[in-house]
Parts: structure tokens; sequence; C-alpha cells
């Protein structure tokens, strides 16, 4: 009859679990951070500019209200793909921010409830379903090559503009809920599934060709439910 050392296998498996979650990414535990753009520069990284002075770790969300006069033009200076897990402007902002450059792997919505259009000028890879909700006023999204859907749900909400001068790719679908517009001037890859437009949503094209590559046979699907699909004026 065999024997087997069942104590080490006990101890190994607890050994891989506490590894498993000593080794797990920063991600898992997301914290808000507060903008506060008390800095001698206006860097992401910079301490000074977060309350608590304690900058954003990867995976972190970034909220940013009210910083007097200053403190609107934001340098995201992180890596390339740095975990985010959301970007909100809450009523208490006072002006409009211009967040660039870089992109960032999004898990979280993009959340503007500030009076004030806020320019999120990153490009974004989706690493979880998101909305954008430009919920009350208009939410730019341009500069840096492209949201790519990765296999993820984008939901345009709110009940203003989000306006996309940034390429929309990767595989997943795009739903525009009502009130909501989508107005897109760089394009929408063929490799997007669906774009549906909900009763009282709208999708806008400002621009030539945006809508997958014309020298293919496009697969993306359009799907007015309700909605209306329209050029911007002057297009």
């Amino acid at each position: 009859m065999k024997t087997y050392n069942t104590l080490s296998r006990v101890s190994c498996v607890v050994f891989t679990i506490l590894a498993i979650v000593l080794l797990a990414p920063s991600v898992l535990m997301a914290e808000v951070k507060i903008w506060t753009g008390n800095g001698d520069n206006a860097n992401i990284s910079n301490p000074d500019n977060w309350s608590g002075d304690s900058a954003p770790a990867n995976g972190d969300a970034w909220e940013f209200g009210a910083v007097g006069s200053s403190g609107y033009t934001i340098i995201n200076n992180y890596d390339y793909g740095t975990y985010n897990s959301g970007i909100t402007f809450t009523q208490d902002a006072t002006g409009t921010y211009t967040i660039a450059p870089n992109w960032t792997r999004q898990t979280g919505d993009i959340v503007n409830n500030s009076s004030f259009p806020q320019n999120v000028f990153l490009g974004h890879e989706l690493h979880n379903d998101i909305t954008i909700n430009a919920a009350n006023e208009n939410i730019n999204i341009a500069q840096n090559n492209t949201i790519n859907l990765n296999f993820h749900n984008l939901t345009i909400d709110g009940n203003h503009d989000t306006s996309l001068a940034i390429h929309l790719g990767g595989i997943g679908t795009v739903a525009i809920n009502q009130g909501a517009a989508l107005q897109v001037s760089a394009g929408i890859a063929d490799s997007v599934q669906t774009v549906t437009i909900n009763q009282g949503g709208v999708l806008r094209f400002a621009n030539h060709d945006t809508l997958g590559n014309h020298l293919s046979q496009s697969p993306v699907q359009i799907i007015a439910d309700g909605g209306t699909v329209c050029n911007a004026p002057g297009w």
C-alpha cells in the first residue's frame, strides 16, 4: 500500500493560495483618488496633486472637482496601459479639464457630472464593460489612437454628447441609450460587431468614411432600435 505525505500536500496548497494572493495585481484593491492640483507640475504621478498627498496606484479611480483657477491641464505621465478603474468629473468642478496623453486599461466608467465639457484625451483598452456618461455636459475623447473594445461592451449614456475624435475598434458592441448622442469623426473599425441606437439615442457622423473600411465588406451592424442615425451639421 502506498502512503502519501498529506501534510506536505496541504502545505503546498496553502503556499500556492498565499502566493496567488500576494501576487494579485493592485487593481483588485482600487481606491478613489481626488485631484487637488497643488503640485509644482501637472503630472498624475505627483503626490502633491492629490488629496492626502497620495498619487493613484495602478488600478485606482481618478476624481476631479474644484481646484480654483489652476490644475485643469493634466499630464498622464504613467506608462501606456496602466489600469484605471474610473474617471469622474464631479458637480463641484469649476472648469474644463484636459487629461492627456497615453492610454489606459479601463475597468471603470467615465462620467461627467459637472456643468463644463471635459476632455479625456487618452486611448482606452477596455478590460471590463464600461459606460461613458455625459450626464450634465459633453465628454470629448480624442488624441491618442484608439478605444479598443477588447471583447467588451461600451455603453454611451447621459443627456449630452460623447464625441470620439479617436478610432473605435476591437471586437465588442456599442449601445447608445436614450438622451445620449455619440458623435464619431475618426472611424468605427469593421471589427466592431454592433452599434445599437436605442429609443431616443443618436449616432452622429462628423467626417467622411467613418464606418469600417470602405474597401472591405464591413460587417458592422448599425441597429436603429428607435434611435436616430444622422450626419453632424456641416457633413
